[in-house]
């Protein structure tokens, strides 16, 4: 096995690294705390990049005096930001369920 830090070769007994010292049960937490952090940052970005282009039709209808396409627009950007976050929640307690059966 090599180290992911240094390179270095070492035992698959190993809990740390004998060159860089690197703790392997704690580097390979931080890498799932990225992998988190990475999946809901996207679901943020889908979020927030459809909310504005709904937004933007919404103020774009009043401006047309098309009121109920706006007022949809609206109530559509309401709807799939609550879906979204509601996709977001499942994902985080399944990888919390999953951590759990892991251990």
């Amino acid at each position: 096995m090599k180290c992911p830090k240094c390179g270095n070769t070492i035992s698959e007994l190993d809990e740390k690294c004998p060159v860089c010292g690197l703790n392997f049960d704690d580097y390979e937490e931080e890498k799932k705390l990225k992998e988190e952090s990475k999946q809901s940052t996207s679901i943020n970005i889908v979020k927030r990049i459809v909310i504005a282009l709904l937004s933007i039709n919404f103020i774009f209808m009043l401006f047309l005096e098309n009121y109920y396409i706006g007022i949809a627009s609206l109530i559509v950007a309401i709807v799939v930001w609550t879906v979204l976050t509601a996709e977001e929640k499942k994902i985080n307690l399944l990888q919390e369920i999953s951590e759990k059966l892991e251990k």
